[in-house]
């Protein structure tokens, strides 16, 4: 998981200057983020997680930034609740703020990893997939593949 998770941050520093090669990079870094968190152990929250140190704060507006710069394409998108009413109106999502979100917290989990243990960072990344950065991937994921089937 952790070299998935360097693949994927590392396309916000250094994308491909070609179009389709840099989001077909990018589909791909998502499919094998969300294979990996399928194979991850479960992990297990830190003894004493309260007197843990905290991750320092992740710079939100400069992973925008990034994200923008390294992939100026992608926008808005139309979404829907997959489980809410037929015929909801669609929300606007935002293809950056998905990109700076799951960065954000994965991100936060290396240093989980790197700081207080492999078997927290497990955990966070598992629960942090189920409640915030696993709905950006899979909402991203599915407008990327319009966006690739239309170059």
């Amino acid at each position: 998981m952790r070299a998935e998770i360097l693949r994927f941050l590392a396309l916000l520093e250094d994308a491909p200057s070609d179009e389709a090669a840099r989001l077909d990079k990018l589909a791909t870094a998502l499919d094998d983020l969300a294979s990996a968190i399928h194979t991850l152990p479960d992990g297990e929250v830190a003894d004493g997680w309260e007197n843990e140190p905290k991750p320092p704060k992740v710079d939100y507006n400069e992973l925008s930034k990034r994200a923008a710069r390294s992939f100026p394409e992608l926008g808005y998108y139309p979404w829907a609740d997959p489980v809410g009413p037929i015929g909801e109106i669609p929300m606007t999502s935002d293809a950056i703020e998905d990109l700076a979100d799951i960065a954000k917290d994965l991100s936060e989990a290396m240093w989980v990893w790197d700081n207080v243990g492999e078997a927290p960072a497990e955990w966070d990344l598992h629960f942090g997939y189920r409640t915030h950065w696993g709905e950006h991937l899979h909402n991203l994921r599915a407008y990327l593949h319009a966006v690739i089937t239309k170059l």
